[in-house]
């Protein structure tokens, strides 16, 4: 029998060496296929998910202790959960592929956490910085787009511990940033919470595709095509294209006036279109009705988590990571009350508003308001003796420029609710009119324009 031509033996020799690396990698790494939307919407939006909050220390704390204390937290975080050290690679069939290595060193997390020194951009990181320049100053410090993350090779995930100047106890800004096209709003915050002093718990970044194969008809095939189509686009357009400048203002919620809201609104015990079966009105209920009426707009887009939602849901749950989130789109009768949103939602799949109009073609204007929850968790640092001041979620969108309103529902403070407002239409005397949930300005040197 003859032997081999050494170039086969060559060829299989490396064949083999190569099945071997492939299994070895295989071991130290994994892939996931992220959503097209995770793929393709998010991928080019400028920055992260990101948010900083400032912390005042009420003990003897030094930043050595406050660093080695996040270090340990992210530290049992990764192992909990490796993929929040992942980066994005290019996939097959346009979806873009979430890949992270199975082993955890300490180079990793450097890569991750950072105590950034720079006394200059220290000084522009603070609770006095005009809201527009703080995004600026901390855009630096947070993950890129996903464009960039994909080309240079970044983690989805970066923290960074600023030190404050000019106090005489410790105080510091922590900016925590995670790219959108690998997390939605509860898994940024579930992470953000896990940083803290809340359990760590694994959560899965394996995407379950047949979430993005049905959700057309998780808020109905006629307004899921309109988020996607003409109309939409040109609405975002001229929004842009309006000479007005756009503005940052931000105002916390009055508890009273929530309260006074959820007692007067009507339920199962009450009468009319709205009590139609309704347990309760949330907090969230409340605020998207008012905002939309306070920005008279004329489609509101109100985003939603989808976990747990319903039966065809009901295998989506908190644990799961990704961007399993939409939006529900409300006319002016949809988000007329409180009880129209919570019956909406109440009803089930499609989420849909109440009421038969229909939705704004090419032909007609459109004044397009968005409104979110940032309202996750209560973020602090509890067990390292410092105190939790402000915590301010940073904008991904141009201000001056901004195509629609927009406003974010968040946490100042621990127990405390605000409403951050972006947008071109709107002032304080639209903001704090007649049926106003809001109360005083959160802080009036990072949002001077709040004042009345």
């Amino acid at each position: 029998m003859k032997s081999a031509p050494s170039h086969t033996m060559s060829q299989t020799l490396t064949s083999t060496s190569s099945r071997k690396a492939n299994k070895r990698n295989t071991i130290r790494h994994k892939e996931e296929t992220l959503f097209a939307k995770e793929s393709q919407h998010h991928f080019h939006e400028p920055f992260g998910i990101s948010t900083v909050t400032f912390f005042e220390g009420t003990s003897n704390v030094a930043y050595e202790e406050v660093y080695s204390h996040i270090r340990e937290r992210l530290r049992l975080v990764l192992q909990a959960n490796p993929w929040v050290a992942g980066k994005i690679i290019p996939g097959k069939g346009g979806h873009k592929v979430l890949w992270y290595e199975n082993r955890l060193t300490d180079a990793l997390i450097d890569e991750i956490l950072d105590l950034e020194m720079d006394a200059g951009l220290a000084a522009s990181i603070t609770e006095q910085t005009p809201y527009e320049e703080l995004i600026k100053s901390c855009s630096s410090l947070c993950v890129p787009s996903g464009s960039v993350c994909m080309e240079k090779e970044k983690r989805i995930c970066r923290a960074v511990i600023v030190p404050g100047e000019g106090s005489n106890t410790l105080s510091f800004a922590f900016v925590f940033s995670m790219s959108h096209v690998a997390v939605d709003g509860h898994t940024y915050y579930a992470i953000l919470n896990m940083l803290a002093d809340a359990t760590v718990m694994p959560m899965s970044s394996h995407r379950k595709m047949e979430f993005e194969e049905h959700e057309d008809a998780f808020y109905g095939r006629e307004d899921y095509a309109w988020t996607r189509g003409l109309a939409k686009q040109k609405a975002l357009f001229w929004g842009k294209q309006s000479r007005k400048k756009g503005r940052a203002l931000a105002y916390y919620v009055d508890p009273e006036k929530i309260a006074a809201a959820k007692r007067s609104a009507p339920t199962h015990a009450g009468t009319g279109a709205d009590a139609a079966g309704l347990e309760y009105v949330s907090t969230n209920d409340i605020i998207t009705s008012y905002f939309g009426q306070a920005t008279s707009a004329r489609l509101l887009m109100m985003s939603i988590n989808y976990r747990g939602r319903g039966q065809r849901l009901a295998n989506i749950g908190s644990g799961d990571a990704g961007n399993y989130e939409g939006v529900v789109l409300y006319d002016r009768d949809g988000f007329a009350s409180a009880g129209k949103i919570r019956q909406s939602l109440q009803a089930g799949m499609p989420f849909r508003r109440t009421g038969t109009k229909s939705l704004p073609g090419l032909c007609g204007s459109c004044r397009l308001v968005s409104i979110s929850s940032w309202a996750f968790s209560k973020f602090d640092f509890q067990g390292l003796g410092v105190k939790q001041k402000l915590h301010i979620p940073l904008a991904n969108v141009d201000i001056e420029h901004a195509p629609m309103d927009y406003g974010i529902i968040f946490r100042p403070q621990p127990d405390t609710l605000g409403v951050l407002y972006i947008g071109k239409r709107c002032g304080v005397d639209e903001l704090k009119g007649q049926g106003s949930v809001l109360a005083g300005t959160i802080h009036r040197d990072m949002f001077p324009g709040t004042r009345r």
